[in-house]
């Protein structure tokens, strides 16, 4: 039987360093929040397959979010 990952979004997620000891823990990262640009074109170098929002955390729908997850 095939281990399932636990997955995880990032949110305020810099370049990724919080989500890269998750991601070594096993957990798959699936997306990253952040508003400063730098932050998200790094984030998006370390986590290519995670979706990336590069805005306002309070004008994000939770639509968006829960879609990132399947």
């Amino acid at each position: 039987m095939k281990a399932i990952k636990p997955k995880a979004i990032d949110l305020f997620c810099g370049a990724g360093g919080s989500s890269y000891g998750a991601q070594n823990a096993g957990v798959k990262i699936v997306a990253g929040f952040d508003l400063w640009r730098p932050a998200i074109k790094t984030f998006k170098v370390n986590f290519p397959e995670a979706k990336v929002f590069h805005d306002d955390i309070r004008k994000i729908s939770p639509t968006d979010v829960y879609l990132t997850f399947r």
